[in-house]
């Protein structure tokens, strides 16, 4: 009888999945179909859009499906018959109905060392802790939240991670992440992985990003508002009104003691022009200069371009 070659399934959504989408194909596996979010509307016009793995599998001729409820498949994948599923950046839980259709279960691309920062936000955690950043964990999915047993890690270096925004760095461990599973999905195939159970006791969880997050909090300490330009640089983006232009920060970084001393009396939220020619907000304890930032319904632009439109009251 000849040998039956294994089909996977994958589900994804996002951009920084399409790299192991890809090297997947390129390794010769069967993608047999990939599971995405219907097409939805994006930017300002609202466009009706596809999401980026869509792109991709479009682009390779392979099936595609749009699931509103992800139990819509159910009979599509009985009839397929997969062995195995891929899952990152999916936005949607499986149930276990699905799940039970995979004899090799489904492989989930988590970016953190789990069973730390488990849940939908991994990356923005870990910069807002200022935490060690480019973890990787392949687990069997389960019907909880990033529980599963871990088939593989892997700590990815990454240069300069501490001033890269969580959409560079979801981008750097999709790209750096996909020949390592291929590696996990070879060896959960072939029957020589050793899953190994999370420790439950150390499990820690990210929350889900919500658009209240983009509030600028000049309060705030000015590293901790560094790290939330960083970590909500995708969505919602972190804004403010400067100088009675609402704006959303892009890049910034804290200013040196020396810089910032002279301006310790000012209230926190307060606009300045340190000598050096760049734009600056005090906060809670520092001076935070804006390096680059996009004026509503305009592009983006640096701090001093700004201010050449903008100048400060005398």
């Amino acid at each position: 009888m000849a040998k039956t070659t294994p089909k996977i399934v994958f589900f994804g959504t996002e951009a920084w999945g399409v790299p192991s989408l890809e090297a997947l194909l390129d390794a010769g596996l069967d993608v047999a179909a990939v599971v995405t979010r219907p097409d939805a509307p994006a930017g300002r016009k609202r466009v009706l859009t596809p999401t980026p793995i869509k792109v991709v599998a479009l682009a390779h001729k392979l099936e595609v499906w749009e699931p509103e409820r992800v139990s819509e498949i159910t009979a599509r994948l009985k009839e397929l018959k997969p062995t195995l599923g891929v899952l990152m950046a999916y936005g949607k839980i499986i149930p276990q109905e699905i799940l039970d259709l995979f004899p090799r279960g489904i492989i989930n691309f988590h970016p953190s060392a789990l069973p730390k920062y488990r849940g939908p936000s991994p990356i923005e955690t870990a910069i807002l802790e200022g935490d060690e950043l480019g973890h990787i964990s392949f687990i069997e999915l389960d019907s909880g939240m990033d529980s599963g047993d871990i088939v593989a890690s892997h700590r990815i270096p990454i240069e300069d991670a501490d001033q890269l925004s969580a959409p560079e760095l979801y981008g750097l461990v999709g790209e750096s992440g996909a020949p390592l599973l291929v590696e996990a999905v070879r060896k959960v195939l072939d029957g020589t992985a050793k899953p190994k159970p999370q420790d439950e006791a150390r499990a820690t969880f990210s929350r889900m990003i919500t658009k209240a997050d983009s509030e600028l909090k000049a309060s705030k300490s000015v590293s901790q508002l560094a790290r939330e330009v960083r970590a909500f640089a995708g969505w919602p983006g972190t804004k403010m009104t400067l100088l009675n232009t609402l704006v959303t920060l892009t890049k910034v970084h804290p200013a040196n003691p020396e810089t910032a001393a002279p301006f310790y009396d000012l209230k926190p939220g307060s606009v300045v022009h340190i000598e050096t020619g760049e734009l600056a907000i005090i906060t809670g304890d520092g001076l935070l200069v804006i390096d680059r930032l996009v004026p509503a319904g305009k592009r983006e632009m640096t701090g001093r371009e700004f201010l050449a439109g903008h100048p400060l009251p005398n």
